[in-house]
């Protein structure tokens, strides 16, 4: 009995051991069915072992597995992120690119745009060169058609008239076929002629030209002359006209020098805001504004008459004789001189235009300096003076024992820092650089003082021209006489 009962718990005991068998090789075929790697390595290894191992296996690949999956996809959201990166930088880069060559592109044309109007502003510069050549060419032509053949002793002529249709500005021109070469020393006679006997008490117009004339009748040098005429008086302008409708042919007739064209001009716009009267003008406090309106009258004839004569000559109608006047343009141009200016007298008085000096003058205070600031001119009542101990006018040529040696030279030249208007030589290509009549007192201005204290109209003339190399000049012992009061 014991050992049927030792032998029935032998049989239970070994099919315990059985089922567990069967139950762990079920467990493995299971685990190879889901790894085929970890069925292999169990197939590998011993029997016994090679269970825990394919379990140990199994499981530590799925966990490699997982972590090379997070890391592989870790690695490419890193690679996608660079790409991105890399594609915004080329993107970027392109943009600047685009934009440089863009701007490089715009640069180009504005330089060609640039280039091709200087271009343009130069063909129409030779173009309208070309026209006023063919202009002249073909008023001379018309001008020698209509001479009579009969004739031979007629000069005709071409009168002209212009209207402007924004200003009251008209011209009435005498042309010759007298044309100015480049080689002619040619000369524009200008005058300002202003209301109430501007050509001194008891004279006129016709006066007045017959002193014109003397400069170029038996002149020491061969000119070419043409003449301008500021006239604003309406009823001074049409006399003038009418003198010139009865007497040009005359002229050109009887005239030793080539006369080229005249030029009668006027502009009523200019006697507008003067901002004094005519009978006020002589007084003091109304000097600033009288040669600011003698300025403008000048600086617009000059402007509206000039073409291509090399010298200009500024003659006051109330100027009457000279000294030796077939010397006087002959000289001024041997000279040499950039602006230039003889002595004027005026009956008694050895030096009238006190407008020609050299030294020093006098200077605001502080309290006219304020005022000048606020712009109360007539407040500051102050007006420019020779410091007497440190100036020169041509008195003092006449009269200081220094310079007796100079008076027989006729030619003989001082520089000046300033110059009077009665009689005024410059070359025209100085005018023509920006050397004008200053219509307001230029030297002592700031941003704070719209006009300084000196300086206007023909005085500042030789402050312009400095800073470009011209000097001013006067010829003491060459006279032009003025009008007696």
């Amino acid at each position: 009995m014991t050992i049927i009962g030792g032998s029935k718990s032998l049989v239970r005991t070994l099919f315990l051991v059985g089922l567990s068998t069967w139950l762990v090789l079920s467990l493995i075929s299971f685990c190879v069915y889901r790894s085929q790697d970890s069925l292999l390595s169990i197939k590998n290894l011993p029997y016994e072992s090679s269970i825990l191992e394919g379990l140990v296996t199994s499981t530590n690949s799925e966990e490699q597995v997982e972590e090379v999956a997070q890391v592989g996809q870790q690695e490419r959201v890193e690679q996608v992120e660079q790409e991105e990166q890399v594609q915004q930088v080329q993107q970027v880069q392109q943009v600047e690119q685009s934009e440089q060559a863009e701007q490089a592109e715009q640069a180009k044309q504005a330089e060609q745009a640039k280039q091709a109007e200087q271009v343009e502003q130069a063909e129409q510069a030779e173009q309208a060169e070309q026209v006023e050549q063919v202009e002249q060419v073909e008023q001379a032509e018309q001008i020698e058609q209509n001479q009579d053949p009969n004739d031979s002793g007629r000069t005709n002529f071409i009168k002209s008239e212009y209207k402007s249709a924004t200003s009251s500005y008209k011209r009435v021109e005498f042309l010759t076929s007298n044309l100015i070469s480049n080689n002619d020393n040619s000369v524009l006679i200008l005058s300002s002629i202003g209301p109430k006997t501007p050509f001194g008490r008891d004279r006129n117009f016709e006066q007045f030209m017959a002193t014109i004339e003397k400069l170029y009748t038996n002149s020491e040098t061969e000119l070419t002359i043409s003449m301008g005429f500021l006239i604003n008086v309406e009823e001074e302008f049409d006399k003038v006209v009418q003198f010139f409708d009865l007497n040009f042919e005359k002229l050109i007739q009887e005239a030793q020098v080539p006369i080229s064209r005249i030029s009668v001009s006027a502009n009523s716009d200019l006697e507008k805001n003067l901002g004094f009267s005519r009978e006020d003008r002589h007084e003091s406090q109304v000097q600033r504004l009288r040669r600011r309106a003698i300025a403008k009258s000048r600086n617009y004839l000059t402007i509206s008459t000039l073409k291509d004569e090399q010298y200009l000559l500024f003659l006051d109608s109330d100027i009457i004789d000279f000294e030796r006047p077939h010397r006087i343009l002959s000289t001024f141009i041997e000279s040499g001189k950039d602006i230039i200016v003889p002595r004027i007298t005026r009956g008694f008085n050895v030096d009238y235009d006190l407008n020609s000096w050299k030294g020093k003058r006098t200077k605001p205070d502080d309290r006219q300096l304020q005022l000048l600031d606020e712009g109360r001119f007539d407040e500051a009542a102050y007006e420019p003076r020779d410091v007497t101990s440190e100036i020169f006018h041509f008195s003092n040529f006449i009269y200081d024992k220094e310079y007796s040696e100079f008076l027989p030279d006729y030619k003989h030249t001082v520089e000046l820092d300033s110059v009077g208007g009665a009689m005024l030589f410059m070359k025209a290509d100085v005018f023509r650089m920006g050397v004008n009549f200053p219509t307001s007192y230029i030297v002592g201005t700031t941003w704070d003082r719209s006009e300084g204290y000196d300086g206007i109209e023909t005085e500042g003339i030789c402050y312009l021209a400095k800073p470009l190399g011209f000097k001013c000049w006067g010829l003491p012992n060459a006279v032009a006489r003025h009008a007696p009061r």
